[in-house]
């Protein structure tokens, strides 16, 4: 069964994705809405995007100013707050250090509602993004019982509920119709990404840009197709 628009929406969320532009693919349109009405928004980048260009010729020190420069507009598109945590893109590792990082940013930012990548989704072919989720799902953990993390001197905080995008079964949509123009506005900030990931190689001819608008609203609508509305899919997890 699914169910869709959480019928309580959360005052404050902490979206975390392994790369510049994952959350806003998947989760941007659901941050938008529950921003309009005033939930607070922070947004955490994991790696650097330093290995996103096709171009071995591309210097990675501009790179990855480039991709910090574009995810600090598209989170000012609602703003949100932007934590980058700089991490090797590509190299993202599963481990002891990242788990405190994270829990120690849970603790700081205390959100209700916490967003991210669903590592147990099938054939997921980017490390970063099986990585990144299982990082964030143990983090919840040592962030939320007091006997964790002693040494970080921050007191314990258990988030309310957890959406996981690209989720291996979906249970839970938010529908996203007034906010599907905000998302690609966000998304078409990522201009370094035209190439790699929008099929974008000419950002000034409107055919290409209409199409990949056209591709994002189709993704929306199918998504959205048991309701009937435009929508992002997700695995909800309530009992945290």
């Amino acid at each position: 069964m699914i169910s869709y628009d959480l019928n309580e929406i959360p005052s404050s969320i902490l979206a975390i994705g392994a790369h510049p532009d994952d959350i806003e693919f998947n989760a941007f349109g659901t941050l938008a809405k529950w921003a309009s009405v005033g939930s607070r928004i922070d947004m955490a980048i994991m790696t650097d995007g330093s290995k996103g260009s096709w171009d071995p010729d591309q210097n990675i020190d501009e790179l990855k100013e480039i991709r910090r420069i574009e995810a600090k507009r598209a989170a000012d598109t609602i703003g949100a707050n932007l934590h980058f945590l700089n991490y090797v893109d590509g190299e993202l590792e599963f481990n002891k250090d990242t788990v405190k990082t994270i829990a120690k940013l849970i603790r700081l930012v205390k959100p209700q509602m916490i967003i991210t990548h669903d590592p147990f989704k099938k054939y997921r072919l980017h490390p970063d993004h099986r990585n990144c989720g299982q990082i964030v799902l143990d983090a919840i953990v040592a962030a939320r019982d007091p006997h964790f993390l002693k040494d970080l001197n921050i007191s314990h905080h258990r988030p309310h509920k957890i959406l996981l995008f690209e989720p291996e079964v979906t249970d839970h949509l938010e529908t996203i119709q007034e906010f599907m123009n905000t998302k690609i506005e966000a998304l078409l900030k990522h201009k370094s990404q035209y190439i790699t990931t929008m099929d974008i190689t000419d950002p000034e001819n409107p055919i290409q840009i209409m199409r990949f608008k056209n591709w994002i609203g189709e993704l929306a609508h199918s998504a959205g197709n048991p309701i009937g509305k435009p929508a992002e899919c997700f695995k909800l997890i309530e009992k945290v």
